[in-house]
């Protein structure tokens, strides 16, 4: 399989010796560079009321709370994204340690559980080591540095619930702090709804010759929302993004450089077919050090 840094040398010679591709010859390789711009919010509201048996009391345990959690993100500035097309696949990719676009933002989080013991005795499981007791909440508001990541997504790799989209859409990947970790996880004893990401969103559609066609400038705006349901805990989920593309002169510019993390270094390392976060399962985050 072919490096994007082989990709994008072909794409300049391509651009330079040969005529615009036609739409219709989705063999040729096309690659056109844009300043991206994004912006966004995610919210979770959620409740419980689970009741189960304790082993330790020998007898049920009812856990009562609820919580509410808002990401938001805004760019710091505009990133270079380079698209590049072969055949049906699409490839979102831009240079530095962290590839995406720049983003600031902050993470708000609220929430409680009490725990009640409905029957059974004292508990046969210790816990008087003051270390074993559970950290003080460290609820409130946090603030971020880091990137989100934009993927080109076919309807038949879409990871979200149904309805499946139609058309190929623009998914945002993160928000990632600096160090490439989910923002989500910037709490560490606050209660949360367990989200870890932006959810997907099937109305952002971005077909190919929207991003490989004339046009200078376009924006792509994804809105879902999402209620789940499951053993007591109920949580209702929307996301709202903005990303805006502006088209840049030239045919293109080098992948992420040498000394990049295998996960974003533009390279199929293991040889799997697949390249980088997200595509590549075997990447966890984009500095990742081992695909």
């Amino acid at each position: 399989m072919l490096s994007l840094r082989s990709l994008a040398l072909a794409a300049l010679a391509i651009a330079a010796f040969s005529p615009p591709a036609k739409a219709d010859a989705r063999s040729r390789l096309k690659v056109v560079r844009y300043s991206v711009t994004a912006q966004g919010s995610q919210t979770t509201s959620w409740t419980l009321d689970h009741t189960e048996f304790d082993g330790c009391v020998q007898g049920d345990v009812r856990s009562v709370g609820s919580g509410r959690e808002t990401v938001s993100f805004k760019s710091r500035r505009a990133a270079t994204v380079l698209a590049m097309a072969v055949g049906g696949d699409v490839l979102l990719t831009s240079p530095g340690s962290v590839p995406g676009v720049p983003v600031k933002g902050a993470v708000t989080r609220s929430g409680h559980i009490d725990v009640q013991q409905l029957s059974g005795g004292e508990s046969a499981c210790g816990g008087g080591d003051p270390s074993s007791q559970p950290s003080p909440p460290d609820c409130g508001s946090k603030p971020f540095s880091g990137v989100v990541t934009p993927v080109w997504t076919k309807p038949d790799d879409y990871p979200g619930e149904p309805p499946v989209p139609l058309v190929p859409v623009l998914l945002l990947e993160g928000p990632y702090t600096r160090d490439g970790s989910p923002a989500f996880d910037l709490f560490h004893s606050c209660p949360s709804s367990g989200l870890d990401a932006l959810l997907p969103t099937p109305t952002s559609a971005l077909p190919r010759k929207r991003l490989f066609g004339s046009a200078r400038s376009f924006t792509v705006k994804g809105r879902d929302s999402q209620v789940s349901d499951s053993d007591g805990f109920h949580a209702e989920t929307t996301v709202r993004w903005t990303a805006t593309f502006r088209r840049l002169k030239g045919a293109g510019s080098p992948p992420p450089p040498r000394g990049a993390p295998p996960c974003a270094d533009g390279r199929d390392n293991d040889r799997d077919g697949k390249v980088d976060f997200p595509r590549d399962g075997g990447c966890s985050s984009p500095t990742d050090r081992s695909e």
